[in-house]
């Protein structure tokens, strides 16, 4: 990609009119990451109870598609879930098997993890700034954080994608229907306060990519009153498992 990320940002003014901030699976990012730092099934009650707090900051939302994976499509045909063309590629059907990548595979998702916080000085200053990871505490929060992942039950996960959609819908999320397929060519992690990524202004440009805007994870975070070390280092597995 020859643009850089900045060419492409959306400062704090569009975020809170417009599509909000960037997280792996919309609202059901953050309510995932409560499910498995309590080890509680995430049921409605649960997917309610946080949306509400999350839109006191950003709007919220989920996209359902016709377009999924061919291992989703798979899964779906064997009767484990639901049907795909409802919920699509992403959390609502696929948090699952990010979180059993994420179980199945220790040393390549944390090696992948302290690759991308070596390599960042950015984030290693947003992490220690933010949340207090100093550089030399990062290995062995990321080794707690990923006891949570490895000990978590995926019965926890209670609810199939229409369903969680429709709590979503229900509770105010915006439910975005997206056309085509996945061609995204990089991936970027936002970490500067109040900066997203516009992706669809990106994708017309001819430079698909994906983000994540890590700052506004730590930001639900703190707002949802949870662990935000465990909610930091917990979206890094999440956005690098190997799926």
């Amino acid at each position: 990609m020859n643009q850089s990320p900045e060419a492409f940002t959306t400062k704090e003014k569009q975020l809170h009119s417009t599509k909000g901030v960037q997280l792996l699976g919309g609202m059901l990012h953050m309510v995932t990451l409560e499910s498995i730092l309590q080890n509680k099934q995430l049921d409605k009650k649960m997917l309610k109870t946080t949306n509400t707090v999350l839109m006191r900051g950003y709007p919220t939302g989920v996209h359902q598609a016709n377009h999924t994976s061919e291992e989703i499509r798979n899964l779906h045909n064997k009767g484990e879930i639901y049907n795909p063309i409802k919920s699509g590629c992403g959390f609502a059907d696929g948090g699952r098997m990010v979180i059993e990548a994420i179980q199945g595979n220790e040393a390549e998702i944390k090696n992948r993890v302290l690759a991308i916080y070596s390599a960042s000085e950015s984030l290693k200053k947003s992490l220690r700034q933010e949340i207090g990871i100093e550089q030399k505490d990062f290995k062995d929060v990321a080794d707690k954080v990923y006891k949570c992942f490895q000990f978590y039950d995926l019965n926890n996960l209670a609810l199939k994608g229409p369903e969680s959609i429709q709590v979503a819908a229900e509770s105010g999320s915006v439910v975005t229907n997206l056309e085509g397929e996945h061609n995204e060519q990089q991936r970027f992690i936002t970490v500067v306060p109040n900066i997203t990524f516009d992706s669809d202004t990106a994708a017309e440009s001819g430079h698909p990519a994906y983000n994540l805007d890590l700052w506004a994870v730590m930001k639900l975070g703190r707002e949802l009153g949870m662990d935000t070390k465990f909610v930091s280092v917990g979206t890094l597995f999440m956005n690098e498992a190997p799926t």
